[in-house]
């Protein structure tokens, strides 16, 4: 077994639960979260690369302990409440981030520091077939347990990802046109919503950003680079959508989202530059709006954008490429 899997097994990290709630109230007890600071399940999520889950649990927790309060706004307040509302992200205060610390694999388990790469592979390989996952070659690839293995592999499933056959054997289930569809559907019937009531949420805080970062690729008129644009579609998508209050709805979108951005990411279709220049136009478009505080021209804009994205998203699919070299990896069989 590699020093990998070594360091799988022997690293016990502090749960999340705890890593957070510590963090932070030292922050606050220090004075580097400042009082009035509204705190929220996202923002303390995207913060500190957690699920909600963790975020609540500290904020229940800081709530008893007297450190925090509840007010008007949605959220949290630092202090007694008796202070004027502060609504910035938590990476603009100056508090560290324990990543920053270097302390990624102390706070976060081997499983949470590997699976979203696992996750966006399989979501970029399904596009080119039916494949099969074996569960100790994934083990031994990535050089982690096999009850690791089987860890990532049920969350797998649980985001629709892939499926057990009766033989208890994994596979990936091809991502078909039809697929592609129906995503697209639930999309345009639940982003707009959530970006509004994320906008609501998150402020300007976060919106304002997101457009300055458009504005400026529009502006420029040199050809993005792939950083770029996943940094476009988060923002949009990821940072915005996703940060909706309702977990429920944020859950659904996500797994809508994921078979769609993932071939996008991992493909020559960031090479496309009449298709990117057509995306950074269609943010632009929908970011204008919701930064001037006109929610309902943003969500048409938002529906608007997604019709555009499922179109050409369909016309790709119908282009069948084969996969980019290296893309599918040992532990992934295409059986179809």
């Amino acid at each position: 077994m590699s020093d990998r899997s070594d360091k799988a097994e022997t690293y016990a990290p502090t749960r999340r639960n705890q890593m957070v709630f510590d963090t932070l109230c030292e922050a606050i007890k220090d004075g580097t979260l400042p009082k009035g600071l509204v705190l929220t399940q996202s923002s303390i999520g995207r913060f500190f690369g957690v699920s909600r889950a963790p975020a609540a649990d500290a904020l229940e927790r800081m709530e008893k302990a007297g450190l925090i309060s509840r007010f008007d706004g949605r959220g949290f307040m630092v202090g007694k409440g008796r202070d004027k509302p502060i609504r910035m992200e938590m990476d603009q205060t100056d508090l560290k981030s324990p990543v920053d610390k270097g302390e990624v694999l102390v706070n976060r388990s081997w499983r949470d520091t590997l699976y979203p790469t696992v996750e966006i592979t399989v979501a970029g390989c399904v596009r080119y077939g039916t494949f099969s996952i074996g569960s100790t070659a994934l083990a031994e690839h990535y050089g982690f347990s096999r009850t690791t293995s089987h860890e990532m592999l049920s969350r797998l499933e649980r985001v629709g990802l892939i499926e057990q056959g009766a033989n208890g054997r994994w596979r990936a289930p091809a991502l078909t046109s039809k697929d592609v569809s129906d995503y697209y559907q639930i999309r345009r019937l639940l982003e707009p919503v959530a970006l509004v009531e994320a906008a609501k949420e998150l402020g300007p805080d976060v919106v304002g950003p997101a457009f300055e970062f458009v504005d400026r690729l529009l502006q420029s008129g040199v050809r993005p680079k792939k950083e770029d644009i996943t940094t476009l579609e988060d923002d949009l998508h990821g940072k915005l959508v996703l940060g909706c209050p309702n977990r429920h709805m944020s859950e659904t979108l996500y797994r809508s989202q994921l078979l769609l951005l993932a071939p996008h990411s991992v493909t020559d279709r960031y090479l496309r530059r009449n298709e990117m220049n057509r995306l950074i136009s269609d943010h632009y478009r929908v970011l204008l709006p919701l930064s001037e505080g006109r929610l309902d021209e943003a969500a048409d804009m938002m529906r608007a954008h997604l019709v555009q994205a499922e179109r050409a998203t369909l016309e790709y699919f119908e282009e069948e490429p084969t996969p980019p070299e290296g893309l599918i990896p040992p532990y992934m069989k295409r059986i179809s």
